[in-house]
């Protein structure tokens, strides 16, 4: 068995950076360490490497040069440009292979940030759910009706630090190993589908509370859910193994969220739970499952590759966009969900803050 070339010295704390950070996304000291080794003594490569490579894949696996338009083994016309061909090679090439995974993660840390500063909260504590409205948290009576971008950003805002950091650490464990083995579009489809899901689905089924809905847990469900539906069809010992330890941590997650609800009194909304992981479940049946890492999937998956990540875009684009015109536009509150006796609350304290200030101290 090789080992990994000994970093050099001049590297030494970029090295160590390099460990902490791998061991934050989860990995053992000792794939923390060969991880690390491996970055600091590999050999040149990178968007400029790529960018002059003019070999490329057709979908069916066959390689191919620059100036080909037709696939010698299937074919297939080649419609896109060479020039955006390689574009594309050279910003995937220069993307970390977790970056869908980080990307969340920041965008997490992001919203924490600007909900305690928007929302007049500190860093340790939570804010007032009236803020939390007009920042984007969840409740059936604006998410099923006029405003169902907050499917999205609900995600974002969490109750605080132990919500945020709990969130965090599981991400940072489950997120990278999905995120290899789905692909980065799947992955983040199934994040913000099974996110939306998490709270799109449980007013469909039961009377759901309408205390405001935050936190990733229902999106990291749905990667779970996926994880699940991906490691049963598998049909191997891996698989298998898989499949148990994501019905523990289903279990787990339950359990714990039970003894948080009894112990402190706080809401955890296992419908979230369930329903992000219901969410997961359904991408995994309805799009092909991988058969392994991206270099390995057959030429149906390649295919659907680029169509998912459109979707992905769309989404991003339009949900993010829709919140972003209704704080411009004043967010004003919808007349057809203050029916809703948590919007009136809502409504009142626009109005006149001063008559929750007790409540807020």
């Amino acid at each position: 068995m090789s080992t990994p070339p000994e970093p050099d010295e001049k590297h030494g704390l970029s090295h160590r950076v390099l460990v902490v950070w791998y061991r934050l996304m989860g990995a053992t000291p000792v794939q923390a360490e060969w991880r690390a080794r491996q970055r600091a003594n590999a050999a040149p490569s990178g968007p400029s490497t790529r960018f002059s490579d003019p070999r490329f894949f057709c979908v069916c696996g066959q390689m191919m040069v620059k100036g080909d338009t037709v696939c010698p083994s299937c074919e297939r016309r080649q419609y896109l440009p060479a020039a955006l061909r390689t574009l594309g090679r050279s910003i995937d090439a220069s993307l970390p292979h977790n970056a869908a995974s980080t990307l969340v993660l920041v965008l997490i840390v992001l919203g924490y940030a600007a909900q305690n500063r928007i929302g007049g909260g500190n860093f340790l504590g939570s804010i007032s759910p009236w803020h939390f409205f007009e920042l984007g948290a969840s409740t059936p009576a604006l998410t099923l009706q006029d405003q169902w971008f907050r499917g999205l950003t609900y995600v974002y805002l969490h109750g605080g630090l132990l919500h945020l950091l709990s969130n965090l650490m599981a991400l940072g464990q489950v997120g990278p190993m999905i995120e290899g083995y789905f692909g980065r579009a799947r992955f983040l489809l199934g994040w913000f589908v099974s996110g939306a899901a998490g709270v799109m689905l449980p007013p469909l089924f039961y009377n759901a509370s309408e205390a405001p809905t935050v936190g990733a847990s229902g999106a990291l469900c749905g990667l779970l859910g996926m994880a699940w539906i991906g490691a049963r069809s598998a049909q191997t010992a891996q698989g298998r193994m898989v499949k148990k330890l994501v019905e523990r941590w289903m279990v787990i997650t339950t359990v714990f969220g039970l003894m948080m609800e009894f112990g402190t009194g706080i809401g955890v909304a296992h419908g979230a739970h369930f329903g992000g992981f219901f969410g997961g479940i359904v991408l995994g049946w309805v799009f092909p499952t991988p058969n392994g890492p991206p270099p390995h999937r057959s030429a149906s998956e390649r295919r659907a590759t680029p169509f998912i990540g459109l979707t992905v875009a769309v989404i991003m684009i339009f949900g993010f966009g829709a919140f972003a015109k209704w704080r411009m536009d004043g967010a004003p509150i919808p007349e057809s969900a203050r029916r809703s006796d948590i919007i009136r609350a809502w409504s009142i304290w626009r109005e006149h803050p001063e008559l929750f200030e007790k409540e807020r101290r």
